[in-house]
């Protein structure tokens, strides 16, 4: 996979991980690394990477879209399937969904507002990259997010 640290941000100190009271699966998140902009105002988050190693005939995209149904909450954000097209150009897969998982426990007691996004490659692996911000890195922070494949992608 490709990396690139947004500018102005460092390096988190420790693995954080987030149980969501009121979702569906009661799943936790689990940052195994994760950076944040100067103010603290963004967390951006990587986490769940999973290889397929000899499973080739796994198919990420039936089976993330599964998953990302039952955990994501409609209601609050609609869930956005990237075409394969999109998916391919964007992060090199074959599948990526941005999604919510509605949480009314403020993810650190101060960011009350998340996105993930999860991408999928065939006979490779999966990875997400979850966003957390306050409101008021709101406009930042989903604009961020639409260039999320600058900072993660699989490679070429």
């Amino acid at each position: 996979m490709e990396y690139k640290k947004p500018k102005g941000f460092s390096e988190r100190d420790s693995v954080t991980s987030i149980k969501c009271k009121d979702a569906r699966l009661y799943l936790p998140t689990v940052l195994i690394y994760s950076i944040t902009n100067k103010d603290s105002s963004i967390i951006i988050g990587f986490g769940d990477f999973i290889r397929y190693g000899g499973q080739h005939d796994y198919d990420p995209v039936v089976n993330m879209l599964r998953r990302k149904k039952n955990e994501a909450d409609s209601v609050y954000f609609r869930p956005i399937v990237y075409d394969q097209k999109t998916a391919r150009s964007e992060f090199n897969g074959d599948l990526a969904v941005q999604y919510s998982p509605h949480c009314s426990d403020p993810f650190l007691k101060k960011y009350n507002n998340d996105r993930y996004i999860l991408v999928g490659k065939k006979g490779v692996g999966e990875f997400t990259v979850v966003f957390y911000f306050t409101d008021r890195a709101k406009e930042r922070a989903l604009n961020m997010i639409k260039n999320t494949s600058e900072i993660l992608r699989f490679k070429d």
